[in-house]
């Protein structure tokens, strides 16, 4: 699998109101990622916040939609 790159998607919904619901667990999830490979998010195409890195040695897109 070399050369792949991997697309994380944790869905959630954006906003402070939602922060811990457990309806976010996978933005949740996603924050822990990014943590992990060093990442930051930053505003991307699409309406989704991006990241990416490396993860165990294989590159990762990690995406968090910010639509509702």
């Amino acid at each position: 699998m070399s050369g792949e790159r991997w697309l994380i998607v944790g869905l959630g919904n954006p906003g402070p109101g939602y922060a811990a619901n457990r309806h976010n667990a996978g933005y949740m999830v996603a924050d822990v990622l990014a943590e992990r490979m060093g990442a930051h998010f930053r505003a991307g195409k699409f309406q989704a916040a991006v990241a990416e890195g490396r993860l165990a040695g294989q590159p990762v897109t990690l995406a968090k939609p910010l639509t509702l």
